[in-house]
């Protein structure tokens, strides 16, 4: 009977200190900017959900970004005939859509992003075109005030200048 007594108390004991360990103390000092510091880190209260074609930090965990910021989005040309609509011939044309690039004869659905920035996505894209597949990793960079799209390859290496058709 002893045995089951203190094994009770002893079970009530463990669970008690591990709620207590959870929560926070009373009389957690304050910050400067007004968070409470718990085991010397601030805590600060987030409000709403986090945008997802924002990038959190390299070293946190949130998030994965899920499609090309808008900035990048549109038809981008590398000779100004690539931006005629009429014409067939664009070989320089790239569209980019949230989820893909597509190109003269080519297409690449992105796979994933690996970072982002507001001027520069790198992303890995799986194509298929010409009746074969392949995957490429590239980084989509903006220059001249978002007027320019710099499409940056990899293996084999290969940069691309394309401006922004009207």
């Amino acid at each position: 009977m002893r045995l089951r007594t203190f094994s009770s108390l002893l079970l009530t004991t463990a669970a008690t200190l591990a709620l207590a360990a959870c929560q926070k103390p009373a009389d957690a000092p304050v910050s400067e900017n007004g968070a409470s510091a718990v085991n010397g880190v601030d805590s600060v209260e987030t409000i709403g959900e986090p945008d997802a074609n924002i990038a959190p930090p390299a070293n946190s965990v949130g998030p994965a970004i899920k499609e090309i910021p808008t900035a990048f989005l549109g038809r981008w040309g590398m000779a100004r005939n690539d931006c005629d609509p009429s014409r067939d011939d664009a070989k320089g044309l790239v569209t980019v859509t949230p989820d893909a690039l597509k190109f003269y004869e080519s297409m690449g659905r992105l796979e994933s992003i690996e970072g982002v920035s507001p001027t520069e996505v790198k992303a890995t894209f799986a194509f298929t075109g010409e009746g074969q597949s392949w995957t490429k990793t590239m980084t989509l960079a903006l220059d001249e005030g978002g007027t320019t799209l710099v499409r940056t390859e990899q293996d084999p290496s290969g940069t691309y200048r394309h401006q922004k058709c009207d």
